[in-house]
């Protein structure tokens, strides 16, 4: 028990847990009313920004709606050119309290060991159906989610960048994607949006995509603040969260019929041979497995790079 910040902590993995409050800790720092102050007229979206928003959809992942809301309520505060100082530097307090509390929390956990860990792609899926399912509630809508590649296995450091790219990319599928019941009947289609997650090796890849069967992209749609979406900076987290591991995420969509986000992530920079023995770093040119396109990258591995979202474009 966490008294009033957080009743329940959901445990599918106490390590991943861990990692994030420690994050999440990083921001105490930038959540001083001094600091709140500047965070107010930055301009947008501020690494600080960005990261806060993250925090906002992780906290999902893990079932800490206290945190999520906190967090949630401060990024509208901040979006509101007539939130005062006073207000920001309260909102932002909360938000502190609730990490600092939940980081004593934690330390107090036993403590996993992590030299024999090993990671699938499955870890990921308990938390990314508990934030699809918040999303949908809050929005109205009807969703269903099919995961491939459970088994799939990643390098341990892989999962917090995946989480937080995946976390996204269903909370803006969820909200700008995926039609109310009541428009996709009209249109024809069945009330319960279908959402496929999809993850396999292929060659010197791994390649994990996400496609849906809502209203596509529309490019001149302006960003509209909701109780998921927030001030439009999803996929300015994917690019976010993918730069680290010198990821690349692509969006393909089609007006009415959907849309598809692929991720690669190249084995060979991060991950050693005993971390992921599916890795094999000598094919020059990889066979894109969900769309038989061809992904062309330089072995070795590149520098690091920002990762980037090509102009929506149909499949």
């Amino acid at each position: 028990m966490i008294s009033w910040a957080e009743r329940d902590i959901v445990l599918d993995d106490p390590e991943l847990l861990a990692d994030f409050i420690a994050q999440a800790s990083e921001l105490l720092p930038h959540l001083t009313p001094h600091a709140i102050e500047r965070l107010a007229i930055a301009p947008a979206p501020s690494p600080i920004a960005l990261s806060l928003h993250a925090l906002r959809g992780t906290a999902g992942f893990f079932g800490l709606q206290g945190l999520c809301d906190a967090a949630s309520t401060l990024e509208r505060r901040l979006g509101d050119a007539d939130a005062s100082p006073a207000v920001l530097a309260i909102e932002a307090a909360r938000l502190a309290m609730r990490i600092e509390l939940l980081r004593v929390r934690i330390i107090s956990l036993p403590q996993p060991a992590r030299a024999s860990r090993t990671a699938r792609f499955g870890d990921l899926v308990p938390g990314l159906q508990r934030v699809l399912g918040d999303c949908a509630a809050l929005l109205g809508r009807r969703i269903r989610l099919s995961v491939e590649g459970h088994a799939t296995r990643l390098a341990p450091a892989w999962l917090a960048p995946l989480r937080d790219a995946l976390v996204q990319l269903l909370r803006n599928a969820a909200d700008h994607g995926i039609e109310p019941p009541g428009e996709r009947r009209a249109l024809g289609k069945p009330e319960t949006g279908q959402l496929v997650l999809r993850a396999t090796h292929a060659g010197d890849m791994l390649f994990i995509a996400l496609e849906d069967d809502g209203r596509g992209v529309v490019a001149d749609r302006a960003p509209h603040p909701s109780p998921v979406s927030g001030l439009g900076l999803g996929l300015d987290i994917v690019r976010h969260a993918l730069a680290p591991l010198d990821g690349e995420v692509e969006l393909h969509s089609s007006p009415g019929r959907g849309t598809r986000a692929m991720l690669r992530i190249p084995h060979a920079r991060l991950a050693r041979a005993d971390d992921c023995p599916e890795v094999s770093s000598s094919c020059l040119q990889t066979q894109d497995p969900f769309s038989g396109r061809r992904s062309r990258r330089r072995n070795p591995a590149p520098p690091a790079r920002s990762s980037r979202a090509a102009t929506p474009a149909p499949p």
